[in-house]
Formats: structure tokens, C-alpha cells, sequence
């Protein structure tokens, strides 16, 4: 939450923008305002949570040289195990996590362009069986059965300002690494290891031809690349997606009574290319696996593409400040994911098996 100016629920047509899964609406998290011109200004906070001995902690700084903006901040969130209501801990429910943001630009009456870049690190420990016999202290750090998780997000954001046209180009590059930590003792030291890659583009127009017609047109697309490393559970599948879409959206304004109409054109092509379907047995289950039933191991090869268009229509009646009427009306889709594809293991206390055949 630090570094956020507000968060705001977008609902109706205007979601569109955002992708065809979001006609139900989107939360969108808005950066803090840059600081003002020709200062420089901090801020730090210490929170204590005394039901996990937890400590919050937030350090930014942020400064305006002459249009040249830029903002560093760190946090940490370290807690040990829960407690109960009768006074026990929760076995390995301890968790610790830092982060670190960092962005710099510069601020022009024709434009404003600004890099954004976060880093995380979060261990989360897991309250399943196998700890509770290992874990009989109640402490902070993670040392048995925890996911380790660690993400680090690159974002250029690019406006021009154009007459009447305001052009927003913006790329991303995320690095999303997943490991789960089993027992300290043994042979293999992560259970999971997954690197998920994905780079992503945008380029949106919004034109205004008055002051009450607004017309929004844009292409947004994503490459995504998921890899496993040595480790023997596969929770999702070596695999790559494409995503591409165009979109347009058009507003205008009565004295009290707003119309909005959008449409959206959406192409997903997803390849999983052959290799044995992941697990999620421990070790020794892998092992006997191997051993028993060899002529029983389950292979995936997956290679389709989606597309589809959405399509939503909606009014506000602005009765007065405190009330408003809102109408609409939508017809979307939601192209499957990699899981509900291709899944074929056990995952934590059931099995998942993922359906090729799934339509939009």
C-alpha cells in the first residue's frame, strides 16, 4: 500500500480497457502525486501488531528538481506465529517480507515519462502437517515448509499530449520467481521452482471532441513464458501465451445523465509443448512413482488459441451528489487458463485435473 495515492473501483464500459475478464470491474491502484516543485520531502512509519510480535516498517523519499521527478522507498513486514484464542501459536504460520520502489522522470507540458521499478521478497510459511512436528518454537524466521517468493517489476510509462489527443505508451517487464521450501534435511532443496516472465505493451488514445464526447481507442497485448527448474513438482507447466487486443470506447455527457459503449477484440494463443504432467507427490512418493508404475506416467502437449469479442453498454443518472442510477449491460468472455488446461498432479490435499477441451 506505500506510494499509493488512492485506489479506485472502475465499473461499467470504461473496464473494457483493461481486458475482457474485467467487464465485472477492475481495482486500479494510483501511484502517489509527485512531490512539489523544487522540494524534497519523507516520510516514515513503524506499526507493531502484538498478536504476531509484527513489525511494519516504511521509509520514502521523494523529491522535484525543475520537472524532474523521482520517489525511493523501502519496507519490511516481519511477524512470528499466529496466536490462538487459547494462548497456542500456529505452527509455522510466521511470515517476513520486504519490499523496495524506486521511480524517476521527467514532467513537460507535452509529456510526462517516468520509470517504475519494484522489487519483493516475501517468505510465507505454510501451517500443513509436515511442520508441525518440525516447528516447536514459536519464532520469526522461515526455516521449514514456506513458500519463497520473489518478484521484480520494471515499468515505463510514456504520455503525450497532442492538441486534443492524449497518448499513453507504456511497456512492463516482471520477473516472478516461486519456490517451495520442504524440510531442511533433504536431498532436493525446493520442492517448486517456477520463473514466470511476462512482457507487456499498451498504447491508448483518448481524444476529446468537446466537452461532453469523449472517444478512447487502444491495443494492449502480453507475452508470457513459464519455466520450471529442477525441482520435481510442476504446479503449472513449461508454457507460453500470447495475448493481443483492440478496443474502443466512446462516452458522452448529458447535464446529469452519462452514456458509455465499448467493444473489445481479444486473441490468446497458449503452447505447452510436450513433457511429463506435473506432480506434486514429496520425494519418496516420486521415487515409488518412478519405480512401480513407469508405463503409467502421464504426458501433456496443449497448442489453441482464443478469440472472441466483448462488448458493453451503460448510463448514470446523477440524481444529486449523494445519489446516482447506474445501468449495464455486458456480454464478455474469459479465455482459460494454463491450470484449468492443462493441471494433472496433486496439489496440496487434492488432485487437479485440467481439461484440454475447455471452451470460452
Amino acid at each position: 500500500e506505500n506510494g499509493l495515492k488512492t485506489v479506485e473501483i472502475i465499473k461499467g464500459p470504461a473496464s473494457l480497457i483493461y481486458g475482457s475478464g474485467a467487464v465485472g470491474g477492475v481495482i486500479n491502484l494510483l501511484p502517489e502525486e509527485v512531490a512539489r516543485e523544487g522540494t524534497i520531502s519523507g516520510e516514515y512509519s513503524l506499526r507493531y501488531f502484538s498478536n504476531t510480535v509484527g513489525v511494519l516498517s516504511n521509509l520514502g523519499i521523494k523529491g522535484n528538481q525543475n520537472g524532474f521527478v523521482w520517489s525511493v522507498r523501502g519496507g519490511i513486514n516481519s511477524n512470528k506465529d499466529y496466536i490462538q484464542g487459547n494462548n497456542q501459536f500456529v505452527p509455522n504460520s510466521r511470515y517476513n517480507s520486504y519490499n523496495i520502489k524506486a521511480d524517476a522522470g521527467i514532467i513537460r507540458k507535452f509529456g510526462n515519462f517516468r520509470i517504475f521499478y519494484t522489487h519483493n521478497k516475501s517468505n510465507f510459511g505454510m501451517a500443513v502437517e509436515p511442520a508441525f512436528s518440525l516447528v516447536t518454537e514459536n519464532q520469526r524466521k522461515n526455516e521449514v515448509w514456506y513458500q519463497d517468493l520473489t518478484d521484480n517489476l520494471l515499468v515505463s510509462q510514456n504520455r503525450f499530449f497532442i492538441n486534443k489527443v492524449k497518448l499513453d505508451f507504456d511497456l512492463s517487464y516482471q520477473n516472478n520467481n516461486r519456490k517451495l521450501k520442504g524440510q531442511p534435511n533433504d536431498s532436493i532443496p525446493n520442492m517448486v521452482e517456477m520463473t514466470l516472465l511476462t512482457f507487456s505493451y499498451r498504447l491508448k488514445a483518448a481524444h476529446t471532441f468537446n466537452q461532453k464526447f469523449r472517444m478512447v481507442a487502444g491495443v494492449q497485448g502480453l507475452y508470457q513464458n513459464n519455466e520450471n527448474g529442477d525441482a520435481p513438482d510442476h504446479v503449472l507447466p513449461d508454457a507460453t501465451l500470447n495475448d493481443i487486443s483492440l478496443y474502443a470506447l466512446l462516452q458522452y455527457e448529458f447535464t446529469k445523465l452519462k452514456l458509455e459503449g465499448g467493444i473489445r477484440y481479444s486473441y490468446r494463443d497458449i503452447d505447452v509443448p510436450y513433457q511429463e504432467a506435473g506432480g506434486g507427490h514429496s520425494h519418496e512418493e516420486e521415487e515409488e512413482h518412478e519405480e512401480e508404475h513407469e508405463d503409467e506416467e502421464e504426458y501433456i502437449e496443449f497448442n489453441n488459441h482464443y478469440n472472441n469479442l466483448s462488448a458493453s453498454v451503460g448510463a448514470t443518472w446523477t440524481i444529486n451528489e449523494q445519489n446516482l442510477i447506474r445501468l449495464n449491460l455486458a456480454s464478455a468472455f474469459r479465455a482459460p487458463n494454463l491450470a484449468e488446461l492443462t493441471q494433472h498432479g496433486k496439489h496440496g490435499v487434492r488432485f487437479e485435473e485440467g481439461h484440454p477441451d475447455l471452451q470460452i
